[in-house]
């Protein structure tokens, strides 16, 4: 399935965010979550993490960095409801994406990946354009190709 999807298939520019999701992401932005020492990078995408978290009500969500700091997020999991483990350099859209999964987990306890792709990739498209007008959508995955490996 995600071979076949698209850009179109996902990106949604009418979709709308709790305003404390807005908030949060903002505040992501202008940290320039790209900018700083690896330790720098990961506590800011786990600012953002803690920031949704609250606004949804959710129990805390642990951020983990395993693994190669190089090459594409791929091997990034969804742990437990509570738990995010990356692989790879540091990406905003998949900490998004994994969150978006971790809260199905919490609510639903049932898991709708093209769900987590669409939050993700839109939330990123509205908060992030510049950055996500440098990206490409390949195989549900966004990829900057310009992004720094540490």
């Amino acid at each position: 399935m995600n071979e076949q999807m698209t850009i179109d298939d996902v990106l949604d520019l009418n979709a709308t965010f709790e305003p404390a999701v807005v908030r949060a992401t903002r505040k992501l932005a202008k940290s320039k979550p790209w900018q700083g020492d690896f330790d720098d990078r990961l506590a800011k995408l786990q600012a953002w993490l803690n920031a949704v978290t609250t606004a949804y009500e959710l129990d805390e969500i642990s951020l983990t960095h395993t693994g190669p700091t190089a090459g594409d997020s791929g091997a990034s999991t969804v742990v437990s409801a509570k738990e995010i483990s990356l692989s790879g350099r540091l990406s905003v859209t998949t900490v998004m994406h994994l969150f978006h999964k971790c809260r199905q987990i919490q609510t639903t306890r049932r898991l709708d990946h093209l769900k987590a792709i669409r939050w993700s990739v839109s939330l990123f498209a509205k908060r992030f354009p510049i950055s996500f007008s440098r990206c490409r959508f390949e195989g549900g995955m966004l990829f900057n190709d310009n992004r720094r490996d540490d």
